[in-house]
C-alpha cells in the first residue's frame, strides 16, 4: 500500500476494517478515485454491511442455510473488492443501497465455486 497515494488516514481505516485479502485492492481503488475523505471511506463500510445484512435477508434459496455471519464472512472475503468499488463510486449514497445488494446477489450467483 506504500506506493498508492491514500491517505495516511484512510490507510489506518483500510487496515482497521477490510478484510487482509482485499487491502490491495481496496488502497488502488481509492487511489483511482482520487480525493477520497474519510468520512466517505467509513461510510463506505457501514453501507456494506449494511447492504450485506439486506442481501442476506432477500438470499436465494440456495443460501438460505448460511447464518448471518456465514453470509457476511463469504462476500467480505470473495467479493469485498468489487462492491467497495461499486460503494466508492456511488459516494457511499445511501439511495443506492438497493444497486449495491444487486451487486452483491449478482456476484454471489455468478460466482463459480459456489454455482458450479
Amino acid at each position: 500500500m506504500t506506493d498508492l497515494a491514500v491517505d495516511p488516514l484512510n490507510t489506518a481505516i483500510i487496515g482497521a476494517r477490510c478484510p487482509e485479502n482485499h487491502v490491495a485492492t481496496v488502497a488502488e481503488i481509492l487511489d483511482d478515485a482520487g480525493p477520497v475523505s474519510a468520512a466517505l471511506v467509513n461510510h463506505a463500510f457501514a453501507m456494506i454491511t449494511s447492504a450485506t445484512t439486506t442481501a442476506w435477508l432477500l438470499r436465494s434459496h440456495s443460501n438460505q442455510p448460511l447464518t448471518h455471519d456465514q453470509f457476511h464472512d463469504l462476500v467480505r472475503n470473495r467479493h469485498f473488492g468489487q462492491v467497495f468499488r461499486r460503494v466508492i463510486e456511488v459516494r457511499a449514497d445511501y439511495d443506492w443501497i438497493g444497486d449495491i445488494v444487486e451487486n452483491i446477489t449478482a456476484a454471489l450467483a455468478e460466482d463459480p465455486q459456489l454455482n458450479p
